[in-house]
């Protein structure tokens, strides 16, 4: 009857789950163990075990990290023993995270039996950090949730805190607090010690732990950007002594000012400081300074981090001598005859210019690179008429071109894959395809430069209709947030969006034009000469690029599709692609010049360079599968004649312009001397040469073989360089050197351009050769190299 009963509980058991390791075969214990979590646990903890051997008594015990030892176990339905039983801990003890083990024992009538089996306890424990950077100096938690029975000191939590293998401000086993089963770490990073922080949290009671990490970054605190100066820019000598005021990009900052600084400015000894109020400043120099024109120099201290400086500020203070005091004698006649003690005039020595005062030998020497350089591509790239930018056929790397062939390709009446594209049948596409066509000639008459500008989008409206609109829209955008980046300060932007905004640029310099444009409405009212400076240069940068490439290469050129042609379109893609990428990084190493204070633009000039050469290359490629894919849509954007001459006067604007950025940049670097006077005229040359022969018709009578293209180039900036190199070799001073530089340099290209413009350009130039093809690109390979690695004065 006994058994019959066990039988049938044993098959019930069966149907209810019991597993295969309690069979009756067995006669072992089948014990019931699941997985638990540690918060879930039932309490008092218990298990059913089936005892399959009878007339015996069953005894059990646990192991785990938590409880180990002997359960309580009793009859839960056995008849002699055989059946269910129920095995439980004591009331005060619970499980820990971890694996448990119950094994069971069965024993009577000299028989036992015995069996095992394993569960575990998940644990709740997890960290989530903490979110986004942490400044230097600042607090910041960490938080989780952790293992925790409501009513029991279960277990603790606490932190550790390293970076680069070492504890940060002594947190190691730092104490977190807990609320129900979540715990929060309040904890420190330090103000000196920036960089990626390691958190170890750890939980520990009940006989075990487990622990879990975060990291944090800390970033340092920035020095504060250089401080501006509002004025004055004039004074007279009794007005003294001066106050100068200004702006800092932040509050609780202090101001130092050294007037007439050194080469090297000592900072160790001020002229004077002052401290801010909120982002103002006002210090008062504490003596009267002489007649004539001195140079203030400014920096910012941060009070709180007295190690972090900004950079300085440079501005121009002039000190006027008072008139001629005099005392009449007192005499009734018509004339009176003044007796005058005037006020004795004090000529101050020469200062350094504008920028170079604070600049060292390789600042100057980046400017005097530049201003090779800019010479030597301005003399090629001097504007002409706008008929001979659209389509071309100049040979690849030698001097001379190619006689014109057959226009083939956009221009001949066929249709290509692109022109049953999608990508320009966006709305309004038919207005802006007339516009393309006919804007561009009535601009040309009145401003070449802005003709050049609506001329430069042709292929991006062919391939994608209105949606080139898109173009300076997004110019606008990275020129407002160019600003924004420099807080309305006439400051180049960080690298990155500099190189960004050269990079779009490339591929439309309308996009260009209209980011340099709202960037220097928006930093206008920081302006500083230097800041006037550096604004030419961004705008130069994001406009002038495409511009300098469509001047000296056909971006997109006639022919035939044979090796000839693929050789020409090669040189085109890698000499406007050196060039360019060359006049970027030149631009780019002296911006701390031009701006008169550390812009850590020169520090990212080789990248610069790459990107924008890169971009240029790129450009001329799209424009060549343009005429391939897309010849049907061209026709509905390009200009379908050739350019008109400009207007008398807006040649004459055109110049005017040149010549007056050119003379201020040179007046920002060496101030207003003679060196200036010659440099500027220099410079004017050619194009006043252009205007006599306009007059005139005069040509030279023989036929003189003069470089063009990029030869021209390089002999230019050979030339140039050797001159200046001589010129300053005995230079006393960093100014000095720049004032000689700015004479010497611009002499081979003002003759060269000026024996060039009466060249009878009628007289048709030899064909090219293989040999000269050769040659040519041997030219290129040195160029390349000399914009890679530079040269040093």
């Amino acid at each position: 009857m006994n058994r019959t009963l066990a039988g049938l509980l044993l098959a019930a058991a069966v149907v209810i789950g019991v597993p295969t390791t309690a069979s009756a075969a067995t006669e072992s214990p089948a014990i019931f163990l699941s997985s638990t979590s540690y918060a879930g646990q039932p309490h008092p903890f218990s298990l059913v075990i089936f005892n399959n051997l009878d007339h015996s008594t069953l005894s059990a015990s646990i192991s785990n990290p938590g409880a180990s030892g002997s359960l309580s176990c009793r009859p839960a339905g056995a008849i002699n023993g055989l059946g269910p039983w129920r095995c439980s801990l004591g009331s005060g003890r619970y499980l820990s995270p971890g694996s448990v083990t119950v094994s069971a024992r069965a024993s009577g009538g000299g028989r036992s039996r015995s069996s095992s089996a394993s569960a575990s306890v998940s644990s709740n424990f997890g960290v989530r950090g903490s979110s986004g950077s942490v400044q230097a100096g600042q607090p910041f938690t960490v938080s989780g949730s952790y293992d925790h029975i409501s009513g029991r000191n279960d277990f603790h939590v606490q932190a550790t805190v390293t970076t680069g293998g070492s504890v940060v401000l002594g947190q190691s086993g730092t104490a977190c607090s807990t609320s129900g089963s979540t715990f929060t770490c309040a904890l420190s990073s330090s103000a000196s010690v920036p960089g990626t922080y390691s958190i170890s949290v750890s939980e520990s009671g009940s006989g075990t732990s487990r622990s879990g990490s975060a990291s944090v970054q800390v970033v340092g605190i920035p020095a504060p950007g250089a401080p501006s100066i509002s004025g004055p820019a004039s004074v007279k000598v009794g007005q003294q002594p001066v106050r100068i005021t200004g702006t800092a990009s932040g509050s609780a900052q202090r101001i130092q000012l050294l007037v007439d600084p050194p080469k090297n400015p000592d900072w160790a000894h001020p002229t004077t400081s002052c401290t801010t109020s909120g982002t103002s400043w006002s210090c008062t120099l504490p003596t009267a300074l002489a007649v004539g024109q001195h140079r203030i120099l400014a920096r910012a201290i941060d009070l709180a981090h007295p190690d972090k400086i900004s950079g300085t500020t440079s501005s121009a203070l002039t000190v006027k001598a008072a008139p001629a005091v005099g005392t009449p004698t007192p005499t009734p006649t018509a004339t009176p005859t003044p007796s005058a003690t005037p006020i004795p005039v004090q000529h101050p020595t020469p200062k350094p210019g504008h920028a170079a005062g604070g600049l060292d030998s390789n600042d100057v020497s980046n400017l005097l690179v530049l201003l090779v350089l800019a010479l030597a591509v301005v003399s090629v790239a001097r504007p002409r008429p706008l008929s001979r930018f659209l389509v071309g056929s100049s040979a690849a790397f030698s001097d001379s071109a190619e006689p014109a062939a057959e226009i083939n390709g956009a221009l001949i009446e066929r249709v290509g894959r692109g022109d049953h594209s999608p990508s320009w049948e966006a709305f309004g596409h038919d207005a802006t395809d007339f516009w393309s066509r006919t804007a561009p000639p009535y601009i040309a008459r009145w401003s070449p430069f802005f003709g050049r500008l609506a001329i430069d989008g042709t292929v991006i409206r062919a391939i994608f209709g209105s949606l080139w609109w898109l173009m300076p829209i997004g110019g606008i955008a990275l020129g407002i947030s160019a600003a924004h980046q420099t807080h309305g300060h006439a400051l180049p932007p960080t690298s990155g969006l500099l190189a960004l905004i050269v990079f779009v640029a490339a591929f439309d310099a309308v996009a260009g034009f209209m980011a340099s444009l709202f960037f220097g409405l928006l930093v206008a009212g920081h302006l500083t000469s230097h800041g006037a400076a550096v604004i030419l240069l961004v705008g130069f940068l994001w406009t002038g690029l495409p511009l300098i490439a469509t001047l000296i290469r056909p971006l997109r050129r006639s022919g035939d599709l044979d090796l000839r042609y693929g050789w020409d379109r090669l040189g085109d893609v890698l000499i406007t692609a050196v060039i360019c990428g060359w006049v970027a990084r030149a631009i780019a190493a002296a911006m701390d010049g031009f701006a008169g204070q550390a812009t850590g633009i020169p520090a990212h000039a080789g990248k610069i360079g790459v990107i924008a050469g890169f971009a240029i290359g790129l450009r001329v490629l799209l424009e060549h599968l343009a005429d391939l894919w897309y010849p049907e849509r061209l026709r509905h954007t390009s200009v379908p004649e050739e350019m008109p001459e400009p207007t008398l006067s807006a040649e004459i604007a055109g110049i005017l312009v040149r010549v007056a950025v050119f003379a201020f940049l040179g007046h920002v670097l060496i101030g207003g001397c003679w060196q200036w006077y010659v440099g500027v005229l220099l410079f004017a040359l050619p194009d006043l040469m252009g205007q006599l022969r306009y007059r005139t018709g005069f040509t030279l009578p023989a036929k003189v073989p003069f470089p063009t293209g990029i030869t021209q180039i390089l002999a230019l900036v050979i030339g140039g360089t050797v001159l200046v190199a001589i010129a300053i070799s005995g230079s006393s001073s960093h100014l000095t050197e720049l004032r000689i530089a700015f004479v010497a340099a611009g002499l081979v290209p003002a003759v060269l351009g000026s024996l060039q413009t009466f060249r009878d350009e009628e007289h048709p130039r030899p064909a090219t050769s293989w040999e000269l093809q050769l040659a040519g690109a041997g030219v290129l390979v040195i160029c390349l190299v000399l914009a890679i690695h530079g040269y040093s004065y």
